[in-house]
């Protein structure tokens, strides 16, 4: 998902390459495959329902969010295995169209959708861009089902789950 945003931008979340699975999007806006809960945790975590691309992309642009991908070309290593972070094989990173961004906004934070991305952005992509503020990284869960998965079995998360 690579576009580069038409307003002002504080906060950038990154993700990674989207796994296309045929008959699994319905309508497709970044993150939207029907298995992944990237949108349901944006949904609550503003406490909104999003149903169509239009209204995902006016929450970005009111809460002043880019969301683009680690890389602008990438392909799966093995196509029966999934949408695998691991089966990614990165061809070329975001570095420009981030760079644009950075060049002509005040980013306050980076919000990565998973530790790997995380570990992307910072051995990958950092040093390849010209850094003139302190960005604050952030590690979010992945919103993959998997990890989902992994997540619900958390004692943590079942206490917070308790106390909603």
């Amino acid at each position: 998902f690579i576009e580069l945003p038409d307003y002002k931008v504080k906060k950038i979340i990154l993700g990674s390459f989207a796994c296309v699975k045929k008959g699994s999007y319905g309508e497709w806006f970044y993150l939207a495959s029907g298995k992944s809960n990237f949108w349901r945790l944006i949904e609550k975590t503003f406490e909104k329902v999003l149903p169509t691309t239009q209204e995902k992309k006016d929450l970005m642009k009111e809460k002043q969010i880019w969301i683009t991908d680690v890389a602008t070309q990438a392909t799966r290593k093995k196509e029966n295995h999934g949408c695998l972070d691991t089966n990614l094989k990165i061809l070329e990173y975001n570095i420009d169209f981030i760079q644009e961004v950075l060049n002509t906004n005040t980013i306050e934070k980076v919000l990565c959708t998973s530790v790997w991305v995380a570990e992307l952005w910072e051995k990958k992509i950092t040093p390849k861009l010209s850094l003139s503020q302190d960005l604050e990284l952030i590690r979010l869960p992945s919103p993959s089902p998997m990890a989902d998965r992994a997540i619900r079995n958390n004692d943590e998360y079942k206490k917070l789950l308790e106390t909603d």
